[in-house]
């Protein structure tokens, strides 16, 4: 795969969660559509692997500290946003079913992950 790939993937998936997203809020639905937080969550993946990939290709020593790293960090956000989800649904602020609140939560994480390989990348530069 080259960087073209994970580009035009981005692009395409942000598009799909524009059209998901924003149209069906123009044209007066007022529910929020959660299935459009996957795009979201895919296309950031897509743009952060699009910026790291001549770092990732090598499948080298730093690139395995960086997905670990990676690993590392996304996964204390997510027990930091179970925790904050915890509480949010015990207090009951937002009416969310079981369903879109595990959505909300696979997006959380497929963003945070992303933004935890660009901070490892960062970290690691060498």
């Amino acid at each position: 795969m080259t960087r073209k790939v994970f580009f035009t993937a981005g692009m395409f998936l942000f598009i799909l969660f524009l059209i998901v997203s924003v149209i069906p809020l123009l044209t007066g639905i007022k529910n929020f559509n959660y299935n459009s937080l996957l795009f979201l969550s895919l296309s950031a993946l897509s743009f952060s692997q699009y910026q790291l990939y001549p770092q990732l290709k090598e499948k080298d020593e730093r690139a395995k500290t960086i997905h670990s790293k990676s690993v590392f960090y996304s996964s204390f956000a997510f027990i930091l946003m179970r925790g904050v989800l915890l509480v949010t649904v015990s207090l009951n602020p937002a009416s969310l079913n079981t369903v879109n609140l595990l959505k909300v939560l696979v997006t959380l994480f497929i963003v945070f992950y992303s933004l935890a390989l660009i901070i490892a990348a960062k970290k690691f530069e060498g």
